[in-house]
């Protein structure tokens, strides 16, 4: 019963790859799926991976923002009618993930505060239901301008036309 998935965050790796099966459900049911990454070589993008993220590299930390531009441009051209990817220049202090429910008192909202250099499995995480309309707002605001910021993501062909 989802009818939108919003998500900003470093780079949706774990989403744009892992949970495909989950993603793939939801877009055959005609929901509609929205994801905003840090930009590829942006200071935001550079910060992220060099102080936000743990685990590996910094080569292999970096190359994640590459795959996951990837995976948006495939979902992009698998599901065109419901799957849009931007990417940011803007700092992200928090991962953002909105779930719009035909029912919206069910609607929630899941921020997830990155720490610095902290394990992923030790990071603050806080779930908003949309009763607490002040919050949900706040972070449903914080998501739209983000969004609005964005440049969609592009195949290089679409570049060069």
């Amino acid at each position: 019963d989802v009818d939108y998935l919003d998500v900003c965050a470093f780079s949706c790796r774990n989403l744009l790859f892992r949970a495909r099966d989950y993603l793939e459900e939801l877009l055959k049911k005609g929901c509609h799926i929205r994801i905003l990454i840090s930009k590829q070589g942006s200071a935001a993008a550079i910060d992220s991976y060099t102080k936000k993220s743990t685990g590996g590299s910094l080569k292999q930390r970096e190359r994640v923002i590459t795959q996951s531009y990837e995976d948006l441009l495939d979902w992009q051209d698998e599901y065109p009618e419901y799957f849009e990817g931007k990417t940011t220049e803007e700092f992200l202090p928090c991962a953002i993930m909105i779930v719009r429910r035909k029912n919206t008192i069910q609607s929630t909202i899941k921020v997830d505060y990155y720490s610095f250099n902290c394990p992923d499995d030790q990071r603050r995480c806080v779930l908003i239901p949309a009763r607490d309309t002040e919050n949900y707002n706040f972070y449903k605001d914080q998501f739209e301008w983000l969004w609005d910021k964005g440049e969609p993501v592009k195949n290089k062909d679409d570049e060069t036309q």
